[in-house]
């Protein structure tokens, strides 16, 4: 929610050239907002924010969009904000202030986790239209012989 520190995440992703736009939101209702226009794989959101809280936000976005790798950010370490973020099914739960190397970690691991993701989809997708094919040539041929037989 804090403009300096979604500046400041921002470019860490530019000066770390990660391959992601990004896309930020004040609070959790606009963030929300935000998930539903553009295509979001990852979610950096604080705790403590106004209109939605970002422990609201995170598990809103999971129910909704379990795919998108959610990151709380938070200077809040204690173990109930952890706890509710893990229900939430958050990625990670980095303390302010942001540690390079932690974060660099983070970001190649969960950028893998999102590439490994999009692979497993597309070849789901493969195999479905394979099988959808395998149908349709398996109607095909017995359109064939059912006229075939028709003409004796």
């Amino acid at each position: 929610d804090e403009r300096e520190e979604r500046e400041g995440i921002s470019w860490l992703i530019k000066k770390y050239k990660y391959p992601l736009e990004i896309v930020q939101a004040a609070n959790g209702k606009e963030a929300l907002q935000c998930i539903e226009k553009y295509k979001i794989d990852i979610l950096f959101t604080d705790v403590k924010m106004p209109v939605m809280n970002g422990l609201e936000l995170a598990k809103e976005v999971y129910k909704r969009w379990p795919e998108i790798k959610i990151i709380i950010y938070s200077a809040y370490g204690e173990f109930d904000y952890a706890k509710q973020a893990l229900e939430a099914n958050a990625v990670s739960y980095l303390l302010k202030p942001i540690e390079i190397e932690e974060f660099q970690k983070l970001m190649v691991s969960v950028i893998q986790a999102i590439n490994d993701d999009n692979k497993k989809d597309e070849l789901n997708k493969m195999r479905k239209f394979k099988i959808v094919k395998i149908y349709f040539i398996r109607y095909l041929i017995e359109r064939i012989l059912l006229l075939m037989t028709e003409k004796k």
